[in-house]
């Protein structure tokens, strides 16, 4: 999505200031008329009664050996009844002062009435200012920039007052252009200039290109009547009109009253009353325009539109602009705002507004306050200023637009698909040098930028933060962003099963993907804090990509949540497609602890602990899976492996590579039916102390309540070992410890069976055989073999294919098989 500024809607709000010279232009014509006092309109043909008719009359005066004016007509005639006097075919020419200007003014009569004082030419006028002079003009003089020649009739003068006036219309035209009015006055007195009515000018694309050297009566005030030949260049050509133009010289400032309008091409503009401030050398050097400005592009590629209260300029001294200011706030409202409280929401009223579109892309803006900054060698916007309640938004185009551009409530205008809002108390936008491009957009205050989905499904995100920074591609994209200070980010799944998840942090930075313009990276750091509905992490570093969808955290991470936390050198959460977390892993230093709910009346389980290298788990399938020297306890039971699996879908623990497990045994009463041995000794397999078991593998099954330990099986306490192919330990759980989670080895062990190749190892008693089965509850074990064998050393060797012993007393059933007899040596005391 292009984004480019739009300002070429408003651009040619700056060419008002060509009013100044239009305006000069005027003021001086019509000075130099008073300071001459001689006639300037042509009357029509006198009648009879002619007192005098003389031919060939001069009249001419200097100062300092320098001409002011000099009049000439081939014919003059005085009417003896009326006292008027009339010139014909009459040439003035005037040559200022200093002889510096040459202003030349012929018309083929001038009717004067000396008793009167009244001048009054009804015919046609023409009018050459700033004809070249013969004499060359010194450097330090500021040469005239050209030929005008202006047009009128109707035109009388008053000697008394020296107020000049016509209601006719005027015409002018000069190297830059041309225009008109309706009526024209000019007071000396107050050196006031005023354009009646209807005031209109044309200004051409190149003055330079037009060759307009021909003096009075060569026909070219012919070319300015109507229906004559046109030398306005339409192509490029600037009209301005006005109700209304004064000019007060001495105050160096031109009025135009409403309705001001400026049109150029397919852009217009239209103002209230509207003032042109010139400076010493009567240029144009400040304009404000009032009474609410509105302009428009009906550009069909790029139409745009703009709208404030008031707007006002700032020229260089070759007549470019070089500040334009829209502002939304009206003296009135500023006044309101002195004895009120300001709302949070201004009315669409008192904020600038601008819009613009094109086939990729429509942006739309508001503000208190906007200030555009130009280059003086190119006239190019180079840099944008806007404050007070700042809101812009950019988004794809939807397609062809056409004005009005502008919304009624821009305040309330809604996101659409792919766009992009900011909200700020102060913006600055720095343009590429073609002025329409934006370069990068900075905020220096509390701001919001409103990230909206491009397609349905996708995270909607907001970032906040004191400071922004954004950076944009040459085609006008959105490149990179950076936020600081209290960052805040949010991001909101728009599908059905979305999810608002939260962070914040010192610092953000972000890049987006120039295909489809959307965030393809993330990174904040400093004091990051993630929340969802599901979990929280924290660290000094995330970074997000968005291509597979996962967070990275590094910097002393820690994730957590109701059920666990889990900490590591790095973490890291990868979404799920319902925008929930999918995977996680972490690797270094991986640490887990996971806490159990309790039953009610009872204290909670205790928690489960397991470290290693590194963890991988998937929601999905609820499976947890620690690699290397990992380590899982809860209280005083341990498990160690290579590798630990926790499948809390299916309550199931898997250890593979090397497994090795501490459990503390637990006495169980004696059989009330069996009586201690004669010794009083307590049998090795039920005294107290933990019993270690290790194998290749171990998978523990929670609904089963069963545990399975596979290959080289061992397991010994203080006194007793034994080994076998394969051991399975069933539990009896507590009502307690029914709900507790895979694991929990605080359970008493209801059963153990051993098999291949089993041997028991007791103080002075080894038994062996293909089969053991031990039953604490009853303290008995049972022992299948090929032959089964119990060897005491202190009662000699039992064996048989069955043979069940007590391991509170010395008795032993045997039972034997077809072809495997039992057999019993007894030692024989001494």
């Amino acid at each position: 999505m292009g984004l480019t500024f739009a300002h070429r809607g408003i651009r040619f709000l700056l060419l008002i200031a060509i009013l100044a010279v239009s305006g000069l232009t005027l003021s001086s014509f019509l000075a130099r008329k008073r300071e001459r006092g001689h006639p300037q309109p042509l009357p029509p043909k006198i009648a009879a009664g002619v007192d005098q008719q003389t031919q060939a009359f001069s009249l001419s005066k200097t100062s300092g050996g320098r001409p002011l004016y000099k009049v000439q007509a081939s014919q003059v005639t005085n009417f003896k009844d009326t006292g008027k006097t009339i010139l014909h075919n009459v040439s003035i020419e005037i040559f200022g002062k200093n002889g510096d200007r040459l202003d030349r003014i012929t018309s083929q009569e001038c009717e004067f009435d000396q008793a009167k004082g009244f001048l009054f030419i009804p015919g046609e006028v023409e009018m050459e200012l700033e004809a070249p002079v013969a004499e060359p003009v010194p450097a330090a003089r500021q040469q005239p920039s050209g030929p005008i020649y202006l047009s009128t009739s109707g035109l009388s003068f008053d000697q008394n007052t020296g107020v000049a006036t016509t209601d006719k219309e005027v015409r002018f035209r000069f190297a830059g252009g041309e225009g008109s009015s309706q009526g024209a006055t000019y007071d000396p007195q107050d050196q006031m200039i005023t354009m009646t009515a209807q005031a209109q000018f044309t200004l051409w694309q190149s003055p330079s290109t037009q060759k307009d050297s021909h003096p009075p009566g060569s026909g070219a005030a012919k070319e300015m009547e109507p229906g004559g030949p046109s030398r306005t260049r339409e192509e490029g050509s600037t009209h301005v009109q006005a109700g209304s133009l004064r000019f007060r010289h001495s105050e160096r400032k031109i009025l135009l009253s409403a309705p001001v309008e400026i049109t150029q091409g397919t852009r217009r503009l239209q103002a209230g009353d509207s003032e042109i401030f010139l400076d010493e050398q009567e240029r144009a050097q400040r304009a404000s325009l009032g009474g609410g400005v509105h302009g428009a592009d009906h550009d069909p590629l790029r139409p745009s539109e703009v709208r404030a209260s008031r707007s006002e300029m700032e020229f260089t001294p070759q007549g470019k602009v070089r500040k334009l200011l829209l502002d939304g706030t009206t003296a009135a409202s500023v006044r309101a705002a002195s004895t009120a409280t300001v709302p949070a929401t201004l009315p669409a009223a008192l904020l600038a507004t601008w819009a613009t579109a094109s086939v990729q892309s429509r942006e739309e803006g508001q503000a208190q306050r906007v200030e555009m900054f130009f280059e003086e060698a190119s006239g190019q916007l180079s840099r944008v200023e806007a404050n007070g309640k700042v809101r812009v938004i950019l988004s794809p185009s939807r397609g062809p637009s056409n004005l009005p551009l502008l919304r009624a409530r821009p305040e309330e205008a809604g996101p659409g698909e792919g766009s992009r809002i900011l909200l700020a108390e102060q913006a600055e936008m720095i343009l590429a040098p073609d002025g329409e491009t934006l370069r990068e957009v900075r905020t220096r205050s509390s701001s919001t930028l409103q990230l909206f989905p491009a397609k349905p499904g996708e995270d909607q995100r907001t970032v906040q933060a004191e400071k922004f920074n954004m950076e944009f591609s040459p085609a006008g994209d959105m490149a990179e962003f950076s936020a600081e200070e209290n960052v805040r980010l949010s991001a909101e799944g728009t599908g059905k099963t979305g999810r608002k998840r939260l962070s914040s942090s010192d610092h953000l930075l972000a890049t987006f993907d120039p295909r489809t313009h959307a965030v393809s990276r993330t990174r904040q750091w400093g004091n990051f804090h993630y929340q969802d509905p599901d979990q929280q992490a924290s660290a000094q570093q995330a970074d997000y990509t968005a291509q597979d969808d996962k967070i990275v955290l590094q910097g002393e991470p820690l994730a957590w949540n109701s059920s666990g936390k889990l900490s590591a050198e790095k973490i890291t959460l990868l979404n799920g497609t319902s925008n929930s977390i999918g995977e996680v892993t972490a690797e270094g230093r991986v640490a887990t602890t996971y806490f159990s709910a309790s039953s009610p009346g009872s204290p909670p389980p205790e928690p489960i602990h397991v470290v290693a290298e590194r963890l991988q788990y998937d929601s999905k399938t609820a499976k947890a899976l620690y690699q290397g020297n990992a380590r899982l306890w809860q209280g005083s039971d341990l498990i160690e492996a290579g590798s630990l699996e926790l499948d809390r879908q299916n309550e199931e623990l898997l250890a593979r590579d090397g497994v090795y497990s501490v459990f503390p045994e637990r006495s169980e009463p004696q059989n009330k039916k069996t009586t201690a041995p004669a010794s009083g000794a307590v049998s090795p397999l039920t005294s107290s102390g933990p019993i270690e078991i290790r194998s290749k593998d171990l998978v523990y099954k929670q609904g089963e309540h069963r545990a399975v330990y596979r290959g080289e099986v061992r397991m010994q306490n203080a006194t007793a070992t034994l080994t076998s192919g394969e051991l399975e330990i069933l539990f009896k759980p507590s009502a307690a410890e029914i709900r507790a989670t895979p694991a929990g080895g605080s359970w008493q062990i209801e059963r153990a069976i051993a098999t291949g190749d089993v041997a028991i190892v007791e103080p002075m008693r080894k038994a062996t055989g293909n089969r053991a089965e031990y039953i604490p509850q009853e303290s008995k074990v049972i022992l299948l073999g090929n032959l089964a064998t119990v060897a005491d050393s202190q009662r000699g060797t039992t064996q048989g294919a069955r043979l069940t012993y007590f391991t509170g007393d010395g008795r032993i059933f045997v039972q034997g098989e077809p072809g495997s007899p039992a057999e019993t040596r007894r030692l024989v005391q001494r």
